[in-house]
């Protein structure tokens, strides 16, 4: 092989792995930052009970944001119910949507009479709630 066509070989394959570590590096991880998933999850829940719906709804994803606007969201919360005890912790699983993991947080009442599961999903390094269930 002559010294041109080694030089477009290595060309080519430093191109290729190029390519192949930029798309690596731009796949979602596989498994999220509990951590980081559960703070938010525990502050959205917390200015919830404090009665600051509104500051809660900063921290949702533009879809729920979307979904329910503020003053929609303020009036249910301000309507009580489940949402408006204080919660505590029970469990989180890692769930799939789209291709891209999140984290589902599940709380509950101290009776153990309702549940609430929140879903957080990672925007960008920004955590954020993106689903709310009472059960």
């Amino acid at each position: 092989m002559s010294a041109k066509g080694r030089l477009i070989l290595l060309l080519t394959v430093s191109t290729l792995l190029a390519m192949a570590l930029v798309w690596v590096r731009r796949m979602p991880p596989t498994r999220p930052d509990l951590g980081k998933a559960r703070i938010v999850a525990d502050r959205f829940l917390e200015l919830v009970c404090e009665g600051q719906a509104s500051a809660s709804w900063d921290l949702t994803t533009p879809d729920f944001q979307t979904a329910q606007s503020r003053d929609l969201f303020v009036a249910t919360i301000k309507n009580g119910g489940v949402l408006g005890n204080s919660l505590h912790f029970v469990a989180v699983r890692i769930v799939a949507i789209d291709n891209s993991p999140r984290a589902e947080f599940s709380y509950a009442t101290a009776d153990a009479t309702a549940t609430v599961r929140l879903l957080a999903e990672d925007q960008n390094g920004t955590w954020r709630i993106d689903r709310l269930l009472v059960e």
